[in-house]
């Protein structure tokens, strides 16, 4: 579908559509393919946040987190523009090269906008969580992760999960 939007002349200029290319290619794991739709779009719109998360992602994942650093550490603090997935990656390579306390105000930032989708802020907690217990500072830690859980609360059905085991024993028994 990108593609054929692409081939439209009117559509070229769009980075929207090379970083939805990009994203696409990238979760397909055509890794070099999307390196270059990201740095089309970066291309067209150079503050791309989005784009630049998903570029530092692929390095990071190739094992290059030093360019993947230097990629998205400039970009972080201009006036606020970060988005989650910027920070949730600028917070993952902080923890890699011991920045943590770098990350840690940037993602307390981000919990406190309100136009963050719910998904976004339950993993904008967890990663607060993980950078906190990486520092050792485990009661905070706990209560991020805590706040993430209850986001999506969910309950346990006692009865449904003793029918399921239920199920098992019969299906399968020590003469199977």
């Amino acid at each position: 579908l990108y593609r054929a939007l692409l081939k439209q002349h009117d559509s070229r200029d769009d980075p929207t559509l090379y970083f939805g290319l990009a994203s696409a290619q990238r979760m397909a794991g055509n890794f070099d393919d999307a390196l270059k739709n990201y740095d089309h779009a970066l291309a067209l719109q150079g503050d791309y946040n989005e784009a630049l998360a998903g570029k530092a992602e692929i390095l990071e994942s190739r094992g290059m987190t030093d360019e993947a650093w230097s990629l998205i550490e400039p970009a972080m603090g201009y006036g606020g523009m970060e988005t989650p997935d910027l920070i949730m990656t600028f917070a993952r390579l902080a923890k890699q090269n011991n920045r943590i306390d770098d990350a840690i105000p940037f993602v307390r930032k981000a919990l406190h906008q309100s136009t963050i989708e719910k998904s976004k802020k339950a993993m904008l907690y967890f990663t607060l969580g993980s950078l906190l217990e990486k520092n050792k500072q485990y009661d905070e830690a706990f209560s991020a992760y805590d706040s993430a859980n209850h986001l999506f609360p969910t309950r346990f059905d006692e009865e449904s999960y003793i029918t399921g085991i239920d199920k098992l024993i019969e299906v399968f028994t020590g003469e199977s």
